[in-house]
């Protein structure tokens, strides 16, 4: 394995987006714990489904610089070391630890794909990303987020019945954060079209019930409503440049309509809709 070195900011987004937090009875918790990050091609990679192992999985990616691979054994371990580093990291990874090197400093925490995924799990770390690159190569997009197709298990290929291009991510965090208006924090999103455009509805009517009109671009599809979770509010609260959504219909397997946030460099969140 060669050296691996990354931006601190840069991996603390990584680490962070990939945790993909939410709030459930009050509290705020990831749907992530652990993760394995592979570097290669000038890039680092991670690539993770959330606890339950159905409703979204996540490939994301950062600027890098080496070849290899190492295990994020806690997420929130290794923000809390990350709060004292600063600048360019440098990763060196033995069979059960690794060492954060920037400037004068270096932090030594445990990490093997060994561990478990999540407590209370028979699934390891390396499992578990097995199991979330299988789900993951099912979704083709191209380098820009612009384009994408999803492979059914018969090998049809599925492609979004909507999709709106390149949107203002603060439009979104601001949409999907109403859902704390007044303390209600349901995370409960639900996005729909019609003639005037893309909208967000969130909260309820007791705390205040929002509806934000993301984009008043023409359609030219089925109009739609579906229900989504996953702390929507946190993913875009990561974000700060642009991203594209794509829907796909998977009624017909009861399965509803699931959401293909894309954000370049292949990177995206695939998250499936509340259903009942």
């Amino acid at each position: 394995m060669s050296d691996i070195t990354t931006d601190c900011e840069s991996f603390i987004w990584l680490l962070s987006l990939s945790q993909r937090k939410q709030t459930i009875g009050g509290k705020v918790s990831p749907q992530v714990h652990s993760l394995m990050v592979n570097v290669s091609s000038g890039r680092m990679t991670a690539c993770s489904l959330v606890k339950d192992g159905l409703s979204s999985v996540s490939l994301l990616s950062i600027p890098a610089a080496g070849e290899g691979s190492f295990a994020i054994s806690d997420i929130d371990s290794f923000l809390g070391a990350l709060k004292y580093h600063g600048g360019l990291l440098k990763f060196i990874v033995k069979p059960d630890r690794i060492t954060i090197k920037s400037n004068n400093k270096q932090t030594t925490l445990t990490s093997s794909d060994k561990a478990l995924a999540f407590p209370h799990t028979a699934s390891s770390i390396g499992e578990w990303e097995r199991k979330s690159i299988l789900i993951a190569s099912k979704i083709n997009i191209d380098s820009e987020g612009k384009k994408a197709s999803y492979e059914l298990s018969n090998g049809e290929i599925r492609k979004p019945f909507a999709s709106w291009i390149g949107l203002d991510t603060t439009t979104l965090y601001e949409a999907f954060r109403c859902d704390s208006m007044n303390s209600q924090k349901l995370n409960l999103y639900t996005i729909h079209s019609d003639e005037q455009g893309l909208h967000v509805e969130v909260g309820k009517e007791l705390k205040g019930k929002t509806t934000t009109t993301i984009t008043s671009s023409p359609i030219h599809h089925e109009m739609f409503s579906a229900t989504y979770q996953g702390g929507l509010e946190y993913l875009f609260a990561n974000l700060n440049s642009e991203a594209s959504l794509h829907f796909f219909d998977f009624r017909a397997e009861q399965q509803g309509i699931r959401m293909l946030i894309t954000l370049g460099n292949a990177d995206f969140i695939f998250q499936a809709s509340v259903l009942g």
